[in-house]
């Protein structure tokens, strides 16, 4: 269901662009939320990524942080769902 919901949110990551993580924060002080990484997403969250895809999808550029903070608070958008997903994925010790 990741890749369904990754292809409906509009941000364009590809490049080494400055983003912010808009997640929840993740234990053991690995992914804070609203950290700021200045050349995209490091690759030492890679393997975090891999056991909960949704992560990656609350990586947003700067620019577009209040428009994902809405669509995070709006229930049934990509980035709320994204963002439950998470927050379950940490409940259950996933991290």
């Amino acid at each position: 269901m990741a890749n369904s919901l990754n292809k409906k949110i509009k941000y364009s990551l590809k490049t080494k662009d400055k983003v912010i993580y808009c997640g929840p924060n993740i234990p053991g002080g690995m992914l804070s939320k609203y950290r700021i990484f200045k050349d995209g997403i490091p690759e030492y969250l890679n393997e975090l990524i891999d056991k909960c895809p949704e992560i990656k999808m609350l990586f947003v550029p700067v620019a577009e942080l209040t428009r994902a903070n809405r669509a995070i608070d709006t229930k049934g958008t990509p980035e709320q769902i994204a963002y439950e997903k998470v927050m379950k994925f940490i409940s259950k010790g996933g991290v």
